[in-house]
């Protein structure tokens, strides 16, 4: 477990189906969550079905991004 660069809270870094790394807050959150781990350890953002099916029968867990209210600064730019 690390602490945000930004807001100090604690995060978990976890990879990606894409094998990026990923911020994700620390405790489950049945609410707002809609990321689940997949069997691989990865974790997965699940779709409108997938969150129905899956609330109250397995932890859903929130991005740090939208959550953390400095999240902007982290996010990698893009250029045109």
């Amino acid at each position: 477990m690390s602490a945000c660069r930004s807001c100090k809270a604690p995060v978990r870094w976890v990879a990606t189906a894409a094998g990026r790394l990923m911020p994700l807050d620390p405790e489950p959150d049945g609410e707002r969550g809609n990321m689940a781990f997949g069997p691989d350890g990865r974790v997965y953002p699940l779709s409108a079905a997938e969150l129905e099916e899956a609330r109250g029968s397995e932890p859903l867990f929130t991005s740090h991004f939208a959550t953390c209210p400095s999240a902007s600064e982290h996010r990698k730019r893009r250029s045109t």
